[in-house]
């Protein structure tokens, strides 16, 4: 696994605040898939 930096982690909760829950950024009412390897992980 991956410890995000702080930065990270804020632009993580910028991006949940404006598009709401995705694979990228989420909360743990809602699941999501695994991203495929090799993919981008981000939106």
């Amino acid at each position: 696994g991956h410890i995000p930096t702080l930065a990270e982690a804020r632009h993580r909760l910028e991006h949940l605040d404006q598009h709401g829950p995705t694979a990228f950024a989420f909360t743990f009412k809602r699941l999501f898939d695994r991203p495929a390897a090799g993919s981008a992980d981000h939106a």
